[in-house]
């Protein structure tokens, strides 16, 4: 059910980007922010209630789940940039090690 509901938003999104800016991408979004806000709170409901242990429980998985997808391209960037440093200067004059 959920995941029609997403396509549906989904796609009044890329109508709006598509075909001029109809009231229907901010209308999406919102629908996007609402649904996220519900299912957040059941799973926090259903499964992080135990207080504490609960808590850390989420924040583990929480991290678990968005920190891989961030430290990836930053390895990727890193390594580009230890291989081939003047490539990637050349490619983007702000892209160094700091």
């Amino acid at each position: 059910m959920f995941g029609t509901f997403r396509l549906i938003l989904a796609l009044m999104v890329v109508q709006s980007h598509f075909g001029g800016g109809a009231l229907g991408g901010p209308v999406a979004v919102f629908g996007f922010f609402c649904l996220s806000g519900y299912l957040m709170t059941k799973i926090v409901n259903e499964s992080y209630s135990d207080g504490l242990s609960g808590y850390l429980r989420f924040l583990g998985n929480r991290a678990l789940r968005i920190y891989p997808a961030y430290y990836a391209p930053v390895v990727f960037a890193a390594g580009v940039l230890l291989l081939w440093p003047i490539e990637a200067q050349t490619a983007a004059g702000w892209y160094r090690l700091p």
